[in-house]
């Protein structure tokens, strides 16, 4: 996911993608971004906690969730836990840019 990040350009704000669930509160509390991609590819079996205490303790960090997963009750409870927008990976990068630059518009 990081490459997608290196070949195109991004808001100015300040976006993390997460690479690990397990390390990705301590990297968020330390780098306070505006916006941060959790790629559910990545290990960690459930993101939803992830999700839900980030939300929790950041309201105002514009989560934004890529993935290839279809299952609508899986996006609808991740859009309940606090994710801006959720993204599939089958959209493109192009869709992935244009939801990073909409939650850009949103802070």
């Amino acid at each position: 996911m990081l490459d997608l990040f290196k070949k195109e350009e991004i808001p100015s704000q300040h976006l993390v993608p997460v690479n690990n669930l397990e390390k990705a509160l301590d990297r968020i509390t330390k780098e306070r971004p505006d916006i941060v991609v959790i790629d559910l590819s990545l290990q960690g079996s459930n993101p939803l906690p992830t999700i839900t205490e980030i939300h929790r303790r950041f309201p105002e960090i514009r989560i934004i969730l890529y993935s290839a997963e279809d299952n609508q009750a899986f996006v609808h409870q991740s859009l309940k836990a606090g994710v801006f927008k959720h993204v599939h990976k089958g959209d493109g990068v192009k869709i992935l840019l244009d939801t990073i630059y909409s939650a850009a518009s949103a802070i």
